[in-house]
């Protein structure tokens, strides 16, 4: 398994993950005017968030009551949210965010980092012989300068230090 697969304990229970490859961060993200910096300032305030999403998760764990939390059935509706003012702010990925900038480019910031979730694939528990190959290819690729280059591309900020390696 790769995509997006976070390294969990649960998830240890029934695979064997490879050295990290990348992270995805969560965070809370609105509009540049919009005067948030901790979780405490968004008392009062709606946030969206993609019901039953890491952001959902990670922002139900850690808000106040005082938070009116809008769940929607997609990434697509939450941003829409956002830009079109039914919300202040979203809890939303890295990739989200990129993406965001892109579309407005000096409107939106993120505001604070709620979670970080730690990539890697997952292997069967009896395939050692697949997982030294998963290792090699993911060491490879991180010496060469690819991996770090492809996640700068794609997450649109530094290769974090903890993977590979």
């Amino acid at each position: 398994m790769i995509s997006s697969l976070a390294i969990t304990p649960e998830r240890a229970e029934k695979v064997d993950f490879t050295t990290p490859y990348a992270a995805v961060r969560v965070g809370i993200f609105g509009g540049v005017d919009v005067p948030v910096t901790k979780v405490e300032d968004l008392d009062g305030r709606a946030v969206g968030v993609t019901r039953a999403s890491g952001q959902d998760v990670s922002l139900t764990a850690i808000a106040s009551d005082a938070v009116e939390i809008r769940r929607f059935d997609d990434d697509v509706s939450a941003v829409q949210a956002l830009l079109s003012g039914q919300v202040e702010l979203i809890g939303v990925s890295n990739i989200g965010m990129k993406q965001i900038h892109e579309m407005r480019p000096g409107q939106y910031e993120e505001k604070f980092e709620m979670n970080r979730f730690i990539l890697a694939l997952g292997i069967h528990p009896d395939q050692p012989e697949m997982m030294d190959y998963a290792n090699t290819f993911l060491a490879e690729i991180e010496a060469s300068g690819q991996l770090p280059e492809i996640y700068e591309k794609w997450f649109a900020e530094p290769f974090p230090e903890f993977a590979v390696q």
